[in-house]
C-alpha cells in the first residue's frame, strides 16, 4: 500500500509544475503516509486522544472536577481540570479516595504475598458462630464470601456479593501476619517505592495546603472533608490525580495485573463482567478494561485502565453533578456504553 502511495505521489509531483504547489503536494504525501502507517493500537489511543480533547468545557459547573488520559509511555498526557469551588485545584489537590482504598489494598496484598509466605496459603479466620475456618484470602477479595469486620458469616464460596467488609477483615489478617499497621505496610510497598506523596490510609498534616473542602450539590456545601485517623482498606484513601497516575502506571506494568485478571468472579446478570483483586473486569469494549469507581460520601471517582491500549483514564469529582458526567464522558470516551455503568447504576 505504501509503495502504491509513494508510485502515485510522484507521479503527482511530476505534473505539478509549481515549486510551491509540489511543496504542498509533498507535505500531504508524507501525512498520507505518516496514516497509513499506524498500528491499530496507535489509532485507538489517537482515538481516545481526540475524543478526550473535546470534552465539553461545560464541566466548569461541576465545582472540583479533575480528569486525566495518560498512556502507559507518556507519548501523551492530557489533564483537564475544572473547579468553582477550590480556586487552586490541580494534579496534587488532596480527594478523599473512596473505593480506591481497595484496588490499592488488593495491590498491596499481592506484593506483600512474596514476603511472608503465610499469604500464599488458606489462613485461618474466625467464623462468627466462635469457630475457625482456613480459607484462601483471595476469596476475600473478589467479594465471593460474606463477612463482618471481624469475623466470617459463611464459609462456603457464594456468587459474587459486593461486602466492604471482606477487605477489612482481610486487613485484620495481614497486619497480625506482619505486626505492621496498614498505613506502614501501604507506605513501605506501594507511596513510597512509587514516589506517591500525596497519598495515605490517614490524614496527614501535609495535605491542608491543598485539598477539596467537601461535598457539593446544587453549589451548596453538604459535608465536609473526614480527616481520619483510623486506615481502613474499605475506603479511607487520601490521594491525588497525580498520585493515581504513578500507581496506574505501576499497575499497568505490573504482573500484579495478571494476576487481577486470572482471579475473577462473575458479576451476577451481567455477562461482560466480573470482579477480582479490587477492580472490576468490563469486556463490553471487545477487550479487558479493568476498572474502580466509587462514591466515598460523595466524593465520586472512576479508574479505568485499558491493558490492551496501555492507556489509563481517571477522574474525580466531589459534587453531584460531576458524579452525573461520570457515565457520560466514559461512554463518550470509548464510544460506546460500558456495561459497568449497568452495573453501578448510577444516576
Amino acid at each position: 500500500m505504501t509503495g502504491l502511495y509513494f508510485f502515485q505521489s510522484s507521479f503527482l509531483l511530476k505534473s505539478v509544475s509549481s515549486p510551491v504547489m509540489r511543496i504542498l503536494c509533498f507535505m500531504g504525501f508524507l501525512a498520507l503516509l505518516n496514516f497509513s502507517c499506524q498500528s491499530p493500537a496507535d489509532s485507538e489511543k489517537n482515538q481516545y486522544e481526540m475524543r478526550f480533547l473535546n470534552i465539553d468545557s461545560s464541566l466548569s459547573d461541576v465545582n472540583t472536577y479533575a480528569i486525566a488520559l495518560i498512556h502507559k509511555d507518556s507519548a501523551f498526557k492530557k489533564v483537564k481540570g475544572f473547579n468553582t469551588t477550590h480556586s487552586n485545584a490541580n494534579e496534587f489537590t488532596i480527594f478523599e479516595g473512596a473505593s480506591l482504598s481497595k484496588t490499592l489494598f488488593a495491590f498491596l496484598f499481592w506484593k506483600m504475598r512474596k514476603d511472608y509466605p503465610d499469604l500464599q496459603h488458606s489462613l485461618s479466620v474466625q467464623m462468627c458462630d466462635g469457630g475457625y475456618k482456613k480459607i484462601d484470602p483471595l476469596m476475600l477479595l473478589k467479594h465471593s464470601l460474606k463477612s463482618a469486620d471481624t469475623c466470617l458469616i459463611n464459609e462456603s464460596p457464594a456468587a459474587f456479593q459486593y461486602s466492604e467488609n471482606n477487605y477489612i477483615l482481610l486487613q485484620r489478617l495481614i497486619e497480625q501476619i506482619s505486626g505492621k499497621t496498614l498505613e506502614e505496610l501501604a507506605q513501605t510497598y506501594i507511596f513510597k517505592p512509587f514516589g506517591m506523596t500525596r497519598s495515605s490510609f490517614i490524614w496527614q498534616s501535609d495535605f491542608e495546603s491543598n485539598y477539596v473542602n467537601g461535598y457539593y450539590e446544587n453549589n451548596q456545601l453538604h459535608r465536609t472533608i473526614r480527616k481520619t485517623t483510623e486506615a481502613k482498606s474499605n475506603g479511607t484513601l487520601f490521594t491525588c490525580l497525580y498520585d493515581l497516575k504513578l500507581f496506574s502506571k505501576k499497575l499497568l506494568q505490573s504482573e500484579v495485573l495478571d494476576s487481577v485478571l486470572k482471579h475473577q468472579v462473575p458479576v451476577g446478570q451481567f455477562k461482560q463482567l466480573s470482579w477480582g483483586n479490587g477492580m472490576g473486569i468490563d469486556r463490553s469494549t471487545g477487550h479487558e478494561v479493568l476498572w474502580q469507581w466509587g462514591c466515598n460520601w460523595s466524593y465520586n471517582h472512576i479508574l479505568i485502565v485499558d491493558k490492551e491500549n496501555q492507556l489509563i483514564f481517571i477522574a474525580l469529582t466531589n459534587s453531584m453533578i460531576g458524579a452525573k458526567r461520570l457515565r457520560e464522558i466514559c461512554n463518550y470516551l470509548f464510544n460506546k456504553e460500558l456495561e459497568l455503568f449497568n452495573y453501578i447504576n448510577w444516576y
